[in-house]
């Protein structure tokens, strides 16, 4: 009895371990994109990136999203990105985006208003990440321009 103890402990430990260890590497590839980005001469603006959902999903959020690049005029706004992965399985996906959020194109911006809009997607596992498969859906949704239409 006292092995099966120690084992489950030891089990346990390792997987808190697994999670500590995934969901830092997911916030620090969160960031490494968001830092290409500005590299690339974008515009990226946000107040928090974080990753919750101890011990079987990295729920990683990103708050108060602002994304511009001043090269083409694109932009994109938003209160906030959820990716959701399960720990035992982080080479799928699901992409949530708020029910408001706006893209800002050269000559006007356009409101985005929907329900239910998420795409989740896949990855081969190994060094390049090759996608898989994608699927995207999305309720009523409406968009409205600033240029009157």
């Amino acid at each position: 009895m006292r092995l099966i103890l120690i084992v489950t402990f030891v089990l346990a430990g390792l997987y808190g371990g697994y999670w500590v260890v995934g969901s830092r590497m997911v916030e620090t590839g969160a960031a490494q994109a968001l830092t290409q980005l500005e590299t690339d001469g974008w515009q990226v603006g946000y107040d928090d990136l974080g990753t919750r959902g101890f011990p079987s999903r990295f729920d990683t959020t990103l708050t108060n999203v602002a994304l511009r690049d001043p090269a083409s005029g694109l932009g994109w706004t938003a209160p906030f990105l959820q990716v959701f992965a399960l720990s035992y399985r982080p080479n799928k996906v699901i992409v949530v985006w708020p029910d408001s959020q706006t893209i800002t194109l050269p000559d006007q911006s356009v409101a985005i208003t929907s329900t239910g809009l998420r795409a989740s997607g896949s990855v081969v596992f190994g060094s390049a990440l090759t996608l898989n498969t994608i699927t995207a859906e999305t309720g009523a949704a409406t968009l409205t321009s600033d240029a009157g239409w």
